[in-house]
């Protein structure tokens, strides 16, 4: 299964790393982990990858989030990415709908909240049968 996670909070980005190393862990399942900083060069990836779960900031470097999100549905065409936003500014509620996000999480609920984010987009895609990480930083 292929995670991405884009924030340009490092934080952030080891937070749900961990997270999702944890639930991989627990239930003897595949990942690969990317970790990217800025929109740009996420989607120079999303061009050439295929990638099952993404969890994207919104207030990132060059493309934004949201413009990120809609690349991948509107120019890649791509339904199947699972899109979790993580954010703390919930003005960009209504923003996020065009682009189809299975879920959303801000900020100041990261706990179990997160969790059950994690283990949606997982259970939705997973397709792997024993554990797997390979993590990379990207800039």
């Amino acid at each position: 299964m292929n995670i991405i996670i884009c924030d340009d909070e490092k934080s952030t980005c080891g937070e749900l790393e961990r997270m999702l190393m944890e639930y991989a862990r627990k239930n003897g399942i595949c990942f690969n982990i990317e970790v990217f900083f800025t929109g740009d060069s996420l989607a120079d990836y999303l061009d050439k990858e295929v990638v099952d779960v993404l969890f994207l900031d919104i207030e990132i470097p060059g493309l934004d989030g949201i413009m990120v999100g809609d690349y991948i549905r509107r120019k890649l065409e791509n339904e199947s990415i699972f899109i979790v936003y993580i954010s703390s500014k919930e003005q960009y509620a209504l923003q996020l709908f065009q682009n189809r996000p299975g879920s959303n999480v801000h900020a100041d609920e990261r706990g179990p909240y997160a969790e059950r984010a994690v283990k949606a987009g997982v259970q939705r895609t997973d397709r792997c049968g024993k554990l797997f990480h390979r993590s990379r930083l990207r800039k």
